[in-house]
């Protein structure tokens, strides 16, 4: 038999009456419980739709999407929280950027990972005043690339020397392999014959950027790298 009654749980911390609905009277004897989606559940307590809602049980908080069916009992204790995004590179859009890379240096130019977590692209031109004309470029692809993530990290030949002062020496920001944390971290993009070349985008803008700007970016620090004004 179905009662019209109000039950009381917790969301957040604060005590909330459930508005009528068919108590079930299922979840035990003496129980009394709610049978409700997830969506009817938001739209109760009135559970802002950007938030991400749970309930909280012995072993840990559980999601409840908006399709779930929800047994809502007497002192049950939900929470809501703001949405994060797990780690995960934007496949898609990934390949649309390589596919640029591509065009532009031709396919046999542009090599990447079967996990998208770098792209090489061979014989990238160098600006003036530099020991060669062209370098090999490895950029690193972070894990959640596509959602906001900038590119950070990159690698260029070993052996590149700026010659613009009329000696060959090294230019800023530009690490050999040492016992260092940054040199952990990619070993085995060092143990490959690799320099790593500290450039690091501030913010990603989806309309923006792209692997292709990455590399103009590059090309414009490498033309004046001595008077680069934009210091971490």
């Amino acid at each position: 038999m179905e009662m019209r009654e109000k039950i009381t749980i917790r969301v957040d911390g604060e005590e909330i009456m459930v508005p009528a609905g068919n108590l079930t009277g299922l979840g035990g004897a003496g129980t009394r419980s709610l049978r409700l989606t997830g969506r009817e559940l938001r739209k109760l307590i009135k559970a802002q739709e950007d938030r991400v809602l749970y309930g909280v049980t012995e072993e840990g908080h559980r999601v409840i999407r908006d399709e779930d069916v929800v047994e809502v009992k007497d002192g049950d204790v939900y929470g809501t929280m703001t949405r994060v995004t797990a780690a995960s590179r934007n496949v898609r859009r990934i390949e649309v950027e390589i596919e640029l890379l591509c065009r532009v240096f031709g396919e046999e130019a542009v090599i990447w990972a079967p996990d998208y977590s770098w792209v090489m692209v061979k014989g990238v031109r160098l600006p003036p005043k530099y020991n060669k004309k062209a370098t090999n470029v490895l950029i690193i692809i972070p894990e959640n690339y596509g959602y906001g993530e900038p590119l950070q990290d990159l690698f260029v030949d070993p052996d590149l020397k700026w010659v613009g002062n009329g000696k060959p020496e090294d230019i800023p920001h530009y690490f050999p392999e040492r016992d260092s944390p940054l040199a952990r971290k990619f070993r085995k993009q060092y143990g490959k014959n690799w320099r790593y070349l500290c450039l690091k985008q501030e913010k990603w803008d989806p309309k923006r950027d792209h692997l292709l700007g990455y590399l103009n970016q590059l090309y414009t620090f490498l033309s004046d790298p001595f008077g680069w004004p934009y210091q971490a």
